[in-house]
């Protein structure tokens, strides 16, 4: 399985965030006309490979936000996701707020690492 598929088989079926964002749990984009609210992610894996070119591992960064109507709604579905993780392969390495004026939603994004 691929980290995006573990991270997402984590989060998706866990009850605190099944009980803030229902089963909207989106990779890469949120729908169109999508319901708040939500959590998107996606994936960025970087190869690290030694100095004869052979692949020794990979750097993992998975953003993850949750989209909401308030910023404690948009809290609360990422401390959802944050404790969903507690125990996995996957860390949160850092936290932070945003605010898309366009759709007036707030999102709290989660920088996750594996």
């Amino acid at each position: 399985m691929s980290a995006k598929t573990d991270f997402f088989a984590i989060i998706s079926v866990n009850a605190g965030v099944i009980a803030q964002v229902g089963t909207r749990v989106y990779p890469d984009a949120l729908p169109e006309k999508c319901i708040y609210p939500a959590i998107v992610f996606s994936a960025r894996i970087v190869p690290i490979i030694s100095i004869s070119g052979a692949k020794l591992a990979e750097d993992i960064e998975i953003p993850c936000t949750c989209w909401a109507e308030t910023r404690t709604a948009a809290d609360a579905g990422a401390d959802a996701a944050d404790a969903a993780l507690a125990g996995s392969k996957f860390h949160i390495s850092g936290r932070e707020d945003a605010y898309d004026p366009e759709t007036g939603l707030y999102g709290t994004a989660l920088s996750i690492n594996a």
